[in-house]
């Protein structure tokens, strides 16, 4: 056997699929579900928007430390990553007044279970929210948002983790957001405004003609 021939083979590149975020105000629909009244809803909600906050792995959430937190203004929270790499990255007020809250260790399992709950009872107002989320949806959620804000792709990588600005070329990709500002930003497109079939006299007494008409 040739064994460089069979090295020359390209590797098949499986199609990457378009990420579909949740909205602002699914994401806000679902943060504010937890009964922050009771201290077990308040874990709830302060891993709910540690989740989108920090646009962590959901491994990654499970393996933080206490001394990995930072309270104090700029808040902000050190994360271990793939093959070892931390990062730094901020945390809203909001959040990290919740983090004053006793935690306890949790399994990727455990945000998962609680990440669901809170899904399924947001979804019965807003049925357009998903019953079932993984936690991966909410890193690409927050990933999006970044982005959608005119943020660099530099900007989403760093808060990602990422090593490859590659990885993070989905975003540009996917962003229906960006995509529309940029076509906004074509002032001189030879697209003619059309007026409104609506506001037209003559095509609506002709659509009215069809109803008077006998068979």
């Amino acid at each position: 056997l040739n064994f460089q021939q069979i090295l020359a083979i390209p590797v098949k590149r499986a199609e990457r699929k378009a990420i579909n975020p949740l909205t602002k105000e699914a994401i806000a629909l679902i943060l504010r579900q937890p009964d922050t009244s009771t201290l077990s809803g308040r874990r709830d909600a302060t891993i709910l928007c540690f989740l989108y906050d920090t646009a962590a792995r959901v491994q990654e959430i499970c393996d933080l430390r206490i001394e990995d937190v930072r309270l104090d203004y700029p808040a902000s929270v050190k994360i271990l990553g793939k093959g070892r790499k931390t990062r730094v990255v901020p945390i809203l007020p909001a959040t990290a007044k919740n983090e004053k809250t006793p935690q306890q260790k949790l399994t990727r399992a455990g945000v998962t279970y609680i990440l669901n709950k809170y899904a399924k009872a947001a979804s019965v107002i807003d049925p357009s929210i998903p019953e079932k989320i993984p936690p991966h949806l909410m890193r690409h959620t927050k990933a999006m948002h970044i982005y959608d804000a005119d943020n660099d792709l530099v900007h989403v990588r760093d808060f990602l983790g990422h090593s490859d600005i590659k990885t993070t070329d989905i975003y540009a990709r996917s962003s229906l957001t960006m995509k529309q500002k940029a076509l906004e930003r074509v002032s001189d497109s030879p697209v003619p405004s059309m007026p409104s079939w609506q506001k037209s006299r003559s095509t609506m007494e002709w659509l009215k003609s069809f109803g008077s008409q006998k068979a």
